[in-house]
């Protein structure tokens, strides 16, 4: 235990004499990881949730925090039953090594992890307030399958720029392409969650010629009467509440009833993880209107590359319906469904992950 503490101890000191919160001074993000680490590391052998000492939150300022969370992360993914020790490891690694490098494209810093040296690459893009861990659960399976996986924190999220709005999925599609041109990416998989399947809709017109395939999940070519009705209630609610209490609104949208009843510990950690996201309010509206005046219908018919249409199939926030309207405006697309809901890439990861990673070998064997 006073191993522990002298971690704690040094975060806390750290964090007291750091002067600017904002600052980027990289022997304080040095001495936060090796610290946070070193913390999360004991207490996941000893099977503690973090999240029950608050008090180490209230001592840390805000650059401290970002990395802290990454490494309490690593915590919260150990413990869920679709983990093991592997994650851990691959996790833990890419903490310790700062695997997260940044590049300043298109006006802004772009934050991205870049892992695996397969032949093929697969870019994910993240949805609405969700940042590059969004994809914990699918990065080894992918890694497994032989691809090199490259992630990223959109513009208004993570450890990326939160510039003043307005965004728009464009605009996001220009970010991703900045991050391509940089990697010296070509002919590469891109998949989408949500917001992200909008932002990859978006490169796949613009930039088709890049592209092996495309994969759209949980996604809309318009959001309809419905989901427009929703994100206004979501913008009137985020200025007086935070994000994180929308946040707790979309998670009971976003799971099944099954995972309601049954999986109430990962339930009460999904939670506590929203009730300290580090998104502001004005970045998380910007990012919200971006996913309310997306509209590709009229120019998806010219899309020719290969495309998978992929929806939760019990999913309500976007509904499944919207999602096959996707499907049918894109010639020869592939239509799927996931097990679960909205967030079935967290709910049933393997689900997921075994639909896509079938679609692009069939990909490979034409």
């Amino acid at each position: 235990m006073v191993h522990v503490q002298r971690h704690l101890h040094a975060l806390r000191h750290v964090s007291r004499n750091a002067g600017d919160p904002e600052s980027k001074d990289p022997d304080r993000r040095r001495i936060s990881l090796e610290h946070s680490v070193a913390y999360v590391t004991w207490a996941t052998l000893h099977n503690l949730d973090l999240f029950n000492n608050p008090r180490i939150y209230e001592s840390l300022d805000f650059v401290l925090l970002v990395e802290f969370e990454k490494a309490y992360y690593v915590q919260r993914v150990r413990k869920s039953a679709h983990v093991g020790d592997e994650l851990l490891i691959i996790q833990l690694v890419a903490i310790q090594e700062q695997n997260m490098p940044t590049i300043n494209a298109n006006d802004i810093e772009i934050n991205y992890c870049d892992e695996g040296a397969g032949p093929e690459t697969i870019l994910l893009v993240n949805g609405l307030a969700d940042d590059l861990q969004t994809w914990s659960y699918q990065v080894p399976a992918f890694l497994d399958a032989g691809y090199r996986v490259v992630r990223f924190d959109n513009r208004g999220v993570g450890e990326s720029s939160k510039p003043a709005g307005p965004y728009t999925t464009k605009l996001f599609a220009a970010d991703t392409k900045a991050l391509v041109d940089h990697l010296g990416l070509t002919q590469f998989h891109l998949l989408g969650v949500s917001m992200g399947g909008m932002i990859v809709q978006e490169y796949a017109l613009a930039h088709p010629e890049d592209l092996r395939s495309v994969t759209m999940a949980c996604t809309y070519a318009a959001p309809g009467p419905f989901c427009s009705k929703m994100y206004a209630l979501w913008a009137d609610q985020a200025p007086v509440l935070g994000v994180p209490a929308i946040m707790r609104d979309v998670a009971l949208w976003a799971f099944t009833l099954e995972f309601f009843e049954n999986r109430s510990a990962e339930l009460a950690e999904f939670e506590s993880a929203m009730q300290f996201m580090n998104q502001p309010i004005s970045a998380y509206l910007a990012q919200l209107e971006s996913i309310r005046t997306h509209d590709a219908t009229d120019r998806l018919s010219s899309l020719k590359v290969p495309t998978l249409v992929l929806a939760g199939a019990n999913d309500i926030l976007i509904p499944v319906e919207l999602s096959r309207r996707l499907h049918a405006l894109i010639p020869g697309s592939t239509w799927a469904t996931s097990k679960g809901g909205h967030c079935c890439i967290w709910e049933f990861p393997e689900s997921f992950n075994s639909t896509v990673l079938d679609f692009l070998g069939t990909l490979a064997k034409s």
